[in-house]
């Protein structure tokens, strides 16, 4: 993660313009592409300002619409003569009960979190294949264990999870290395977004369960399991731990989260 061109979506805050400060101190060329055009030349000057000698691109646009991000991805392939890393970090959260939700919310997580993903990986791939480079995508602890209160969010992590795990297999013959990155709940933009009158208790206890770290503790955690090269990062003792027995005592795992939901169930008609 050396002196590389890299791509990165929802790049201008959270996780995208974290590890972007990280990256370019490396000397890395940085692209970044985000909905808000103001927040995103800010987010340019700021790098810039960190690393003089290195250049930083930026093109707005919605990841959610295959059109845009694909002249984008395009766009800075060409400016950057290349890519070498994708680093698909666009993203949505939302939480409320299940019946609370509308199938709108679901399509339009969808949108961004799975198809934005799927949107930026197609166009970028031809530009990967020619560098041998690397797909990271943004996943969640979410999407591997399921979250009470995040129906929308956590279904469009488990469809990311399927995917990255099925192009680690397709790509990796072909010289493009694939890593998916779950965390578990940190402070960042995203979290900040939740209308918290909607945020379900059984969801605040259960998100709970795993100590919240600040955005730059997350980011230097990530930022060291990248370097791994390992396919599958959870950053964080705990949540490594946590899905650690939910994947060899699923049963157990189980019976911990219903006796403790169970102590502090409200349901969607007390909202």
């Amino acid at each position: 993660m050396e002196n590389n061109k890299i791509i990165i979506t929802g790049g201008s805050s959270g996780m995208g313009f974290s590890l972007a400060e990280k990256w370019i101190k490396d000397g890395n060329t940085i692209g970044l592409i985000a909905r808000n055009e103001t927040k995103l030349l800010e987010a340019k000057m700021r790098l810039s300002s960190i690393n003089p000698k290195v250049e930083v691109y930026s093109v707005a646009a919605d990841v959610s619409d295959e059109n845009q991000i694909s002249k984008a991805i395009v766009e800075l392939a060409e400016k950057m003569n290349g890519i070498d890393v994708l680093f698909n970090s666009a993203g949505i959260l939302n939480s409320n009960y299940f019946e609370n939700f509308s199938i709108e919310d679901f399509k339009s997580t969808m949108d961004i979190n799975f198809y934005g993903t799927l949107y930026s990986i197609k166009s970028a791939l031809p530009y990967l294949k020619k560098s041998k480079g690397k797909i990271i995508n943004m996943s969640s602890l979410s999407g591997l264990q399921g979250v009470f209160g995040s129906a929308p969010y956590v279904s469009s992590k488990f469809a990311l999870t399927g995917l990255t795990r099925t192009l680690r297999m397709e790509l990796k013959p072909q010289g493009i290395t694939v890593q998916m990155v779950c965390p578990s709940e940190f402070d960042s933009p995203m979290l900040l977004s939740i209308a918290n009158e909607q945020r379900p208790i059984e969801n605040k206890t259960f998100t709970g369960m795993i100590p919240q770290y600040s955005l730059n503790e997350m980011t230097e955690l990530i930022y060291k399991g990248l370097k791994t090269n390992k396919f599958l990062i959870i950053p964080g003792f705990m949540a490594f731990i946590t899905q650690k027995m939910v994947d060899i005592f699923p049963g157990i795992s189980n019976f911990t989260i219903d006796k403790t939901i169970k102590k502090i169930y409200k349901g969607p008609k007390n909202i």
